[in-house]
């Protein structure tokens, strides 16, 4: 199944080396028309367009937690191309998005339950 959503898919972000078990790569992808951004954790991002690879330069920062990264890179990448265009932009707004969201622990790592974060006293502005 996914093989055959890949053939019809414009825009596909995956972490490098998630195409390769689907028999294929982001380069074959991008000849067929689509967008592809993989990602590569600290190193950034490398972008397939238009017959075109941008490498998208990693963005030094001290790391606290990886969690939830990825989400913020796919999120503001969708949110910046499909209001621009442009997916040079997305990708370098994620890229950005994404090494902000490592600075901070993540919800996972708060150690806050979701039943002790139920016993924390909320109050309305």
């Amino acid at each position: 199944m996914t093989e055959c959503l890949l053939k019809v898919a414009s825009l596909v972000l995956a972490s490098e080396g998630e195409l390769e078990p689907c028999g294929t790569d982001a380069a074959s992808l991008s000849r067929g028309g689509a967008v592809a951004c993989e990602t590569l954790g600290k190193q950034g991002a490398r972008l397939h367009h238009g017959g075109t690879v941008t490498e998208i330069s990693d963005i030094p920062t001290e790391e606290v937690d990886p969690t939830g990264a990825g989400d913020a890179f796919a999120g503001t990448f969708l949110a910046v191309y499909v209001r621009s265009g442009d997916p040079v932009l997305g990708a370098r707004e994620s890229n950005a998005a994404g090494a902000a969201r490592v600075k901070a622990l993540g919800p996972m790592e708060n150690g806050h339950s979701p039943r002790s974060s139920r016993r924390i006293p909320w109050k309305n502005p």
